[in-house]
């Protein structure tokens, strides 16, 4: 009797025949239309509701694997009935990381067998499919890529120490900081709160101005018109908005991190020193520089932060054992 098998996002498949599959000229299969043809779309061609025809076929020999990355199917949108596959491995390597799109019509001709499970599917994890691909070819690709990979765990390990570092409980009596880090996040934020103050006042003004003017259009028409004034936040509220930038570890898809590397050294029982500083974002500044006191992060060779201390240039270290 036979099956059904239902996917779900991050399953993979392998081909056990030869699949052509024409591409439709639309966004979504802008960059796997450049990769087969070299052409750019633009313009219309790019829109799904100009109805966009297929512009070119690609064929997908056996052995090809393939990972769902969406599938839409709802009543009433039966036009819009679509998979999209990202290609995990193929012969030659030369389409691997890419994704499309295709009608669920042109999916149910595949043959193929379930392959894979729980395989990466953000913008970000496209690059590992190719990486992995690579290394069959020079296992040194995956020692390296294993490296990368382990660094940018290192990095997290330091941010989340930070974080916690510059955590205020909401009960004083739960904070179990030690007083120099206590000090010396105080200390941070003091730093920062001028800048902060300072964008407050300017945005204040301009919204200042721009209520003046409208109120002075409106009451050319209307003698008795009146509306409430910009508000204008406190210097505790500011202050808070200090401290939630230090407590702010990402932000956005591209990892926007609130703490940067300065510097970084080895020592010579293999762990390693970063001088982290906090990175000024508007309003606080808004060029992107980052502020010369925050803190140093030790880590041993599995990457784990062993130590944390004070940082500032003016200033003597403290070392305080985590």
């Amino acid at each position: 009797m036979p099956t059904v098998w239902i996917p779900r996002c991050g399953d993979g498949i392998r081909l056990t025949a030869p699949w052509t599959v024409s591409l439709t000229n639309e966004y979504r299969n802008a960059k796997m239309i450049h990769a087969v043809t070299g052409r750019e779309l633009t313009g219309s061609s790019m829109d799904f509701r100009h109805h966009a025809k297929p512009i070119c076929s690609v064929t997908f020999d056996a052995g090809t694997e393939l990972v769902f990355d969406r599938v839409y199917i709802r009543q009433g949108a039966d036009n819009y009935a679509s998979t999209t596959f990202i290609v995990k491995d193929t012969a030659d390597g030369a389409l691997v990381g890419q994704r499309f799109w295709v009608g669920v019509d042109d999916a149910n001709r595949i043959e193929a067998e379930p392959s894979s499970h729980k395989n990466p599917l953000s913008a970000f994890s496209l690059k590992s499919y190719v990486t992995a691909w690579k290394a069959k070819a020079d296992p040194k690709i995956a020692v390296q890529a294993s490296a990368a990979k382990a660094k940018r765990e290192e990095l997290q390990n330091v941010r989340s120490a930070l974080c916690e570092a510059c955590c205020e409980p909401w009960r004083t009596s739960d904070d179990k900081r030690p007083g120099t880090i206590r000090q010396h996040v105080q200390l941070i934020i003091q730093t920062l709160l001028p800048l902060a103050l300072a964008a407050r006042d300017a945005e204040h003004a301009r919204h200042l101005e721009a209520y003046e003017r409208h109120e002075a259009m409106m009451r050319q028409h209307d003698p008795k018109w009146h509306s409430s004034p910009p508000w204008k936040y406190d210097d505790e509220q500011v202050k808070g908005s200090v401290r939630s930038h230090l407590l702010q570890q990402s932000k956005g898809r591209r990892g926007y991190n609130t703490w940067t590397v300065a510097g970084q050294g080895q020592r010579a029982d293999g762990s390693t020193e970063r001088t982290m500083l906090p990175l000024l974002e508007a309003p606080y500044k808004g060029d992107g520089t980052t502020l010369d006191i925050g803190f140093t992060v030790i880590t041993d060779a599995n990457g784990i932060v062993t130590g944390l201390q004070p940082y500032s240039p003016s200033r003597s270290q403290c070392a305080v054992s985590c």
